[in-house]
């Protein structure tokens, strides 16, 4: 559980450098609707995962 978050922060990092060298606004843009998507469909799954650990 503890790697799980570890990938999900480093995934966050390197989706805010490459929002820091990207230089194509457009493709900036379509890729970080995609990333942030993929980051919340994560996160709900983690929370799915704790609750139904906790039963």
């Amino acid at each position: 559980m503890n790697l799980f978050i570890l990938v999900l922060f480093f995934m966050l990092f390197s989706g805010i450098l490459f929002y820091i060298f990207n230089f194509n606004h457009l493709l900036m843009m379509l890729l970080g609707l995609e990333y942030l998507l993929l980051i919340l469909s994560l996160l709900f799954l983690l929370n799915l995962m704790s609750f139904i650990k906790q039963y």
